[in-house]
């Protein structure tokens, strides 16, 4: 506007990329438009569901990672189908408001290998570049990005991330921008000089579970069928890719009952096929993506690991022990694929549904040779750390003569413990092959691991599995053995009833094998004693007694005299549980844990006796010889007799405290007639009563 022209005025207002203000203009106008085109914040994220189970830990860790430490790269990880993609996105749908520049978004397993450079042109575009202006090369059109985001307050959304590089590809520039990143694992290389929060998903529990799928089919289908509804989430492990399969199914049928969706999937061997019915959603083509990732080697430890038996972690030993080489770098590939993880044991595990897939991909020429060693190599370690773990047992050596030959684990029990669940998997394993003797000679071989440990339904259901397997080979013998060894986890279950009638069978097919039939014998003693039939007890074991002292065994002996000391009158029991005692310090090698057993049982009669100063000499070593060898069980009897004694000396303040460490004990371990028991005396100390004494041991 000019002085010299009154009345005129001009007024440019808005926003605009380009203007042109003119009066006259003589000539041509060339207005060529360079830079970006105006474009609106660019909008990619995929929208969230509205299913999404509220995982506060893992929502949390992500606004602390923000809002208090100022990382701006959130990596979640966790198994394929663990809900890590939509956990990224609920996070960003409701911080979408923090990032007015801009939200992009690409699936790296969607596309062609180079994918991260068609993204970045997606981004340019979106982001408002003509296409004309962006590079053609994937560095450039990084650069182009990051410079564009620079100081801008973008989101940036990754799924499927393989590797470092990929993520610093598609990185916004610096200021307040953040990415969300979906990946199997942790990426080596990717780390604090990142600014990065790593964010493991795992399998949600049951509460939640129930909840995902209630929002999935209704809650009150769920509230009419409680059982099963846990029923479903219980087979479905917690994986949300499993339940939304199961909630789709339900909710294409509002009337079908839950109890027989349970009934569908209770077949291990079809579940995963059940829950891969849908092209869009299904738990196998989950599962194939991150399987086709691998290299060849790794899918061959993958196919390895579906054949295996069992639910159980799984040592590099036997893995290697297949596959005849080195497994460390193959391991590390299957962590990063988010298919296993790795213990602080340097133990292998998978996820049910991990399990499910690789042995839907495991079977091959060679599936049975592979599965034959697995089997062979659990059958020469168990039966030579059964017999390390406890030299001193005759059976091992009777029935396997030649199983130590490949030696045991340094530390057998260890080894025993560490393998529980795979061993237990193996007799099965060998009972559907017709393997009947090896089924024997592994519940002979687990006596040590079930004795310790009190696995008490391991014990009766491996022992009844070797019963039939006797039956099988009529073997009277391999029948006797099996029968008292299930007797024992009936007497720790409190089923005495079961234990007599399993071990007078296992007398009846001893008959004319005198070491069985002591044997037996002496298991039937004990369950005698636990119904309270003292005199009955005292029968067996004193007919155990004469057999063992016929074969000479001072061990045996000496064990039946224990167990004879707790069926007859406090002065005779005296005598028995001394010899018992002596026959124990004369054992070599030494056994301290009989010898604590002997020192606790005589503790107890000195208490009854009123010989308050023994017992409390006998007591304390034992309890310090339980302590000392890790005899949970053991432990909390010393503690209960102890209990007992301060009682008998008119001292209840401490006789309620042992009973209160026993107590402890026995409730955390679930041995629940022990566990009655003290309560019991617990109790008659309120009341004023004597507690009864205890038959346990």
């Amino acid at each position: 506007m000019n002085d010299d022209q009154p009345g005129v005025h001009n007024e440019l207002s808005g926003s605009a990329e380009n203007a042109l203000l003119a009066r006259d203009i003589h000539g041509g106008v060339h207005n060529h438009i360079y830079g970006r085109r105006r474009a609106e914040p660019a909008r990619m994220m995929p929208s969230v569901t509205p299913y999404f189970v509220n995982q506060l830990r893992v929502l949390g860790q992500a606004d602390a990672a923000f809002d208090i430490h100022g990382l701006r790269t959130l990596v979640f990880c966790g198994l394929p189908g663990s809900g890590r993609k939509e956990a990224a996105r609920q996070w960003g749908g409701r911080r979408c408001e923090s990032f007015p520049d801009g939200q992009f978004h690409v699936d790296l397993s969607v596309g062609a290998e180079g994918r991260e450079a068609t993204a970045l042109r997606e981004f340019l575009i979106a982001a408002g570049l003509d296409p004309s202006e962006i590079p053609g090369n994937e560095e450039g059109r990084a650069a182009c990005f990051r410079s564009w985001s620079t100081d801008k307050k973008v989101l940036v959304s990754v799924d499927n991330a393989l590797t470092p590089r990929q993520v610093r590809m598609l990185s916004p520039g610096p200021g307040e921008s953040v990415m969300l990143v979906t990946a199997a694992g942790r990426m080596p290389g990717l780390g604090e000089r990142d600014s990065v929060e790593y964010i493991e998903l795992t399998p949600l529990e049951d509460e939640a579970a129930v909840e995902l799928l209630a929002r999935l089919i209704r809650r009150e289908r769920v509230d009419r069928e409680p059982e099963a509804a846990r029923a479903l989430t219980a087979a479905c492990e917690g994986l949300p890719i499993a339940l939304c399969v199961v909630g789709a199914l339900l909710a294409g049928r509002p009337n079908r009952k839950l109890a027989r969706q349970v009934a569908e999937l209770a077949d291990e061997r079809r579940r995963l096929m059940a829950l891969s019915r849908y092209d869009d959603l299904s738990v196998t083509a989950v599962f194939n993506t991150a399987y086709e990732r691998l290299s060849p080697a790794t899918r061959g430890l993958y196919r390895v690991l579906g054949l295996h038996p069992g639910a159980g972690s799984v040592s590099a030993e036997v893995l290697e022990m297949v596959l005849g080489g080195e497994v460390d770098g193959l391991i590390d590939e299957l962590v990063r694929a988010g298919l296993v993880r790795e213990t602080e044991d340097e133990r292998v595990v998978m996820h049910g549904m991990t399990r499910l897939h690789a042995r839907g991909v495991a079977p091959g020429e060679d599936s049975e040779v592979v599965l034959d060693r697995m089997l062979g190599y659990y059958l020469r370690t168990t039966i030579a750390a059964g017999h390390a773990a406890m030299p001193g047992r005759i059976w091992l050596r009777r029935f396997a003569p030649d199983g130590f030959a490949d030696g045991a684990p340094e530390e057998p029990m260890s080894w025993l413990e560490a393998e529980r669940v795979n061993t237990r998997a193996v007799v099965d394993a060998l009972a559907d092959r017709g393997r009947w003797l090896d089924v024997c000679l592994m519940a002979v071989a687990l006596w040590p691991l079930h004795e310790h440990g009190k696995y008490v339904e391991d014990q009766v259901s491996v022992n009844a599995a070797a019963l039939a397997a006797a039956d099988e080979l009529a073997r009277s013998d391999l029948a006797s053995l099996a029968g008292q060894q299930q007797a024992f986890g009936w007497l720790h279950e409190g089923k005495p009833e079961a234990a007599l009638a399993a071990s007078e069978r296992a007398v009846d097919a001893a008959a004319g094998q005198i070491e069985l039939e002591a044997s037996a014998s002496e298991v039937a003693g004990l369950a005698a004693l636990a119904l309270g039939r003292r005199d009955s007890a005292a029968h067996w074991l004193r007919r155990s007694l004469e057999l063992a002292e016929v074969i000479g065994d001072p061990r045996r002996s000496a064990l039946i005299r224990l167990h004879l000391g707790k069926a007859v009158d406090p002065e005779q029991a005296h005598a028995s549980l001394t010899a018992a005692l002596d026959g124990f310090l004369e054992l070599s090698p030494p056994e301290p844990v009989n010898v604590a057993k002997a020192r606790l049982w005589l503790g107890r009669v000195a208490t009854g006796l009123g010989w308050f100063a023994q017992a409390g000499d006998e007591l304390n070593t034992a309890l310090q010889l339980m302590r000392d060898h890790d005899r949970t069980y053991d432990r909390a009897l010393c503690l209960e007799a102890l209990g007992a004694l301060a009682n008998a000396q008119g001292d209840s303040r401490l006789a309620s405290r042992r009973y209160q460490e026993a107590l402890a004990v026995t409730e955390a371990c679930g041995f629940r007639p022990d566990t009655d028991r003290i309560k019991a005396a617990l109790a008659s100390l309120d009341g004023g009563g004597v507690p009864a004494p205890a038959d346990g041991g």
